[in-house]
C-alpha cells in the first residue's frame, strides 16, 4: 500500500478479470510457489507487490505495479477486488490488467473497460479530478486461488518529493517500490517504521529501490498504534543535476523554498471584499476584546458548511486556496479555504494570522530533513496574539510572536483547543520566510481530554433509586459530547446517550429528564438528567442493605482481553472526574465503606476515595489515562494495571438501621 507517491492521484489496484486469456508468466510462476509457511490464520498472502517508477528529465511518470495475492481461506476472496486511481483531466491509465489463477489456469481475465470507472468520491468534493477504475472478483475467488494484476499509468506531478506507505493487513512476502531516474539525478530520502526496508542503487541504470518482507500476520486489535497500521513509510525528494532546466515539478532545498511557493500560489486568493467587511463588522461589534473578536470571526468560519472542489491538481491547486471573496459568498470551502479566509477575516480588524500546513492522523511524523508541501494533509490557522490571550494552544515563537493555533475545519473543536489528530505534530506556515517547523501543543488530559460527572442519588422506601447527574465534557471530551448530542434525532437516541454514562448496575434504569447546554466560550458542554432505577438496593438479613455507588460507566476506559499482543498499543487520552453523592435515609447509618484506593502507573492513575459528613456520604472517582504508546513486550504490565483498576472499582456500601 502506498500514499501519495510523486503525484497527485496514485494507483492502488487488485483487481482481476474476466475472459479466457492465459496469466502472464511472472503470474504463473508466483501461482507454482507452494504456500507460505504459516504464521498465524491470515486470509491471504500478498507473494508480490512491485511498482516501478519511471521518471524522464522533464519529470513526466511511468508507474508500473504487478501484484500477486494467494488466498488462504475463502474470507481471502476480499483481496480479490482493487481500485487504481488517477487524474481524468491528465493521467492516463495504459494498462489495467487482472487474472484469478486457479489450479495453474487463468479463470477469469478482465482489462480495460471491463473496469467499472467513476469519480474517486473523495469526502465533501462537489467536483473531483480525481477517477478510479474499480472491480470486484470476490464472488469468484475460493481458497486456494492466486489473484494478480498489472497496472500502468501515464502521469506527472507538481512537486519533486513523494511518501510511499509499505506494508498490508494481511502478511507480505515481498513488496518493493523502485524508481528509475535519468542520467545525473538522485533521491534524498528517509525511512520510518517497525519494518526496516532494505534499500538498493544500481549506478548503472539509476535505479533506486526499497524492499519490504513481512511475512508475519497481526490480527485486528483494539488501541493499536497509528505507527503499527502501515509497516514502513519512504518520505524522499528527487534531487535533479544541477543546471537542469527541463525538469518541471517544483523542487525544495529547504522549508523556506516551501513557504515561496506556496506563497506564490496564493498570492491572489487572500483578497477581501464589502460583503466581507461588512460581516466582520457584524460579528465583532459586541465583543469587548481581542479574544472575544477572534472568537467570533473562529466560530462564523468554523460553521461554514465544508465542501471540496478538487480541481487543477496537477497544476499545484491542491495547495491553493480558493479566493476569500468566493469562499465567503458561497458559504462553503475545504480546510485550505477556510484557513484562508479567516486569516482574511482577521486582518479586517488589524490581526495577524497565517494558514499552516498540518499532518493530521498519520502515525507518522513530518521528515524535517525532507522539505515539501506532500507531507501534509491539512491546513488550520495561526493567529497572532499577544500576552492577554492564555490558552493552551498558544505556542510562542521566536520569529512569529505568540501563535494561537485553531482548526477551523473540524465543526465542534472551540478556540483553545485543537482536535487530537493534530496534537503534538509539526506544522509550517505558509508565509515568506517560514524557514524552520513548529510544533503544535498536545494537551494533558486534565486539560483537553476531561469528563466532569456528578450524581447524586436517593433511595426510596420501596428499595429503588433515583439519580440526578451531570455529565460535562471539557477539551475533545466536550467535542465528543458536542458531536453526539448533535447526531441525536430521536428521544430514544437521547436517551441512549445518556444510558452510555451510566454502569451496567443501572441498565434498565428509566430515563425521566434531560437537557443540554453547550459553552462555546469555554468549551464545556453539559448533559444533565434525572433517571429511576427499580429494585436498586440489595436487602439482606437484619435490615442490612447493599446499595452500590459505582453507578458511572467506565465503559470509555478500553478493554484488553486478549492474552497475547502482536502490535503496539496507543492509550486514548482520558480524564474522569466522578462524584456521587448519597444521603444516607433517615434510620440508617453506614455499617462498611468503600476502601480508599489509589493506583499509579506509566499509564495512568486511579483513585477512589469515600467521605461522609452531615449524614450526606460522597464518593470522588478519578481515572486518568496517559497518551502514551506502549510496546508489545509492556502488554503484560497494561494488562494488569486495567485488571487491577476493574477489582477497585467495585464499590458498595453496607448500611444498618440506627441502634
Amino acid at each position: 500500500m502506498r500514499t501519495a507517491p510523486l503525484l497527485a492521484a496514485i494507483s492502488f489496484v487488485l483487481c482481476s478479470s474476466l475472459s479466457g486469456a492465459s496469466a502472464p508468466d511472472w503470474l504463473q510462476a508466483l501461482a507454482k510457489k507452494a504456500p507460505p509457511e504459516e504464521s498465524g490464520t491470515p486470509p491471504a498472502w500478498v507473494l508480490l507487490d512491485e511498482t516501478t517508477v519511471s521518471i524522464n528529465e522533464s519529470g513526466d511518470t511511468i508507474e508500473h505495479r504487478r501484484v500477486a495475492v494467494r488466498l488462504r481461506t475463502n474470507s481471502g476472496s476480499e483481496f480479490a477486488k482493487g481500485i487504481v486511481y488517477y487524474n481524468g483531466k491528465s493521467d492516463r491509465v495504459q494498462t489495467n490488467k487482472a487474472w484469478l489463477v486457479r489450479n495453474g489456469s487463468a479463470v477469469k481475465d478482465k482489462s480495460g473497460s471491463d473496469w467499472l470507472d467513476t469519480e474517486n468520491g473523495t469526502p465533501g468534493s462537489i467536483v473531483d479530478e480525481s477517477r478510479k477504475r474499480s472491480i470486484n472478483l470476490a464472488e469468484f475467488a475460493v481458497a486456494g486461488d492466486v489473484f494478480g494484476f498489472e497496472t500502468q499509468v501515464k502521469t506527472a506531478s507538481p512537486v519533486a518529493q513523494l511518501r510511499w506507505g509499505f506494508g498490508w493487513d494481511i502478511p507480505v512476502i515481498e513488496e518493493c517500490a523502485q524508481f528509475d531516474l535519468p542520467p545525473g539525478f538522485s533521491i534524498d530520502a528517509s525511512t520510518q517504521g517497525a519494518h526496516p526496508l532494505v534499500k538498493s542503487v544500481n549506478p548503472a541504470s539509476n535505479s533506486w529501490s526499497w524492499t519490504l518482507h513481512d511475512p508475519s500476520y497481526t490480527p485486528d486489535e483494539p488501541c493499536i498504534a497509528p505507527t503499527a497500521h502501515t509497516d514502513a513509510w519512504l518520505t524522499a525528494r528527487i534531487v535533479p543535476p544541477s543546471g537542469n532546466t527541463k525538469f518541471k515539478p517544483a523542487t525544495f532545498a529547504s522549508w523556506s523554498d516551501v513557504a515561496r511557493w506556496t506563497v506564490a500560489l496564493n498570492a491572489t486568493q487572500q483578497e477581501t471584499s464589502p460583503e466581507i467587511s461588512a460581516k466582520v463588522r457584524e460579528l465583532t461589534q459586541n465583543s469587548p476584546d481581542t479574544l472575544g473578536k477572534i472568537r467570533a470571526l473562529c466560530a462564523y468560519v468554523q460553521n461554514l458548511r465544508y465542501v471540496a472542489a478538487n480541481e487543477g491538481l496537477k497544476a499545484g491547486h491542491g495547495y491553493q486556496a480558493r479566493k476569500a471573496s468566493l469562499v465567503f459568498s458561497r458559504g462553503f470551502g475545504d480546510c485550505k479555504d477556510k484557513a484562508n479566509l479567516l486569516c482574511v477575516m482577521l486582518r479586517e480588524i488589524g490581526i495577524t494570522a497565517y494558514r499552516a500546513s498540518a499532518l493530521a492522523a498519520s502515525g507518522f511524523q513530518v521528515v524535517e530533513s525532507c522539505p515539501s508541501p506532500t507531507q501534509f494533509n491539512h491546513a488550520i490557522a495561526a493567529i497572532v496574539v499577544d500576552d492577554s490571550v492564555q490558552l493552551p494552544t498558544v505556542v510562542p515563537t521566536e520569529k512569529w510572536g505568540r501563535l494561537l493555533f485553531f482548526d477551523p475545519t473540524d465543526p465542534y473543536t472551540v478556540v483553545g483547543d485543537l482536535p487530537e489528530s493534530i496534537q503534538g505534530t509539526k506544522t509550517h506556515l505558509m508565509t515568506e520566510g517560514s524557514d524552520s517547523l513548529i510544533t503544535l501543543p498536545t494537551l494533558s488530559p486534565r486539560e483537553g481530554f476531561a469528563f466532569q460527572r456528578k450524581v447524586r442519588l436517593a433511595l426510596t422506601p420501596d428499595g429503588d433509586i433515583q439519580a440526578s447527574g451531570t455529565i460535562t465534557g471539557l477539551g475533545q471530551a466536550g467535542n465528543a459530547l458536542r458531536l453526539g448530542i448533535k447526531r441525536v434525532s430521536q428521544p430514544s437516541e437521547m436517551e441512549a446517550l445518556v444510558s452510555r454514562q451510566l454502569s451496567d448496575a443501572f441498565r434498565g434504569a428509566t430515563i425521566n429528564d434531560k437537557k443540554t447546554s453547550d459553552d462555546l466560550v469555554s468549551g464545556r458542554c453539559e448533559l444533565s438528567f434525572d433517571c429511576t432505577k427499580k429494585h436498586y438496593v440489595q436487602a439482606l438479613p437484619g435490615g442490612v442493605s447493599v446499595v452500590k455507588l459505582d453507578v458511572l460507566s467506565r465503559q470509555m476506559l478500553p478493554i484488553f482481553s486478549e492474552k497475547v499482543r502482536y502490535r503496539p498499543i496507543e492509550l486514548p487520552p482520558l480524564d474522569l472526574q466522578d462524584e456521587v453523592i448519597l444521603p444516607l435515609p433517615e434510620g440508617q447509618v453506614i455499617e462498611e465503606l468503600p476502601r480508599n484506593t489509589r493506583l499509579e502507573s506509566p499509564y495512568g492513575t486511579y483513585a477512589l476515595t469515600c467521605s461522609t459528613e452531615a449524614g450526606v456520604l460522597t464518593l470522588h472517582r478519578t481515572i486518568t489515562l496517559n497518551k502514551v504508546e506502549v510496546p508489545v513486550a509492556d502488554y503484560a504490565k497494561l494488562k494488569k494495571f486495567f485488571t487491577d483498576l476493574a477489582r477497585a472499582d467495585r464499590s458498595s456500601v453496607l448500611l444498618k438501621p440506627k441502634a
